[in-house]
């Protein structure tokens, strides 16, 4: 694995640090995954913990509304 010498910000808020690697892996939903652990070949968006809680709420509000129009 590559050592980062320098850990990169959060490609969403642009001010924390990034610890998790946002990827859309065969599905409109993302997936995430610690940085260095994520899927090969695939793009990564680089997100921090706050945004990462952010996004998985407003996931979870989507699908959740999208139920209950059906």
């Amino acid at each position: 694995m590559r050592k980062m010498t320098k850990m990169p910000k959060c490609e969403i808020c642009k001010e924390n640090e990034a610890e998790w690697a946002m990827q859309y892996i065969a599905s409109d939903t993302p997936t995430f995954s610690f940085l260095g652990w994520h899927y090969r070949g695939f793009q990564v968006t680089k997100v921090c913990d706050s945004c990462r809680e952010k996004l998985e709420r407003r996931i979870a509000e989507t699908m959740l509304n999208e139920d209950n129009a059906q």
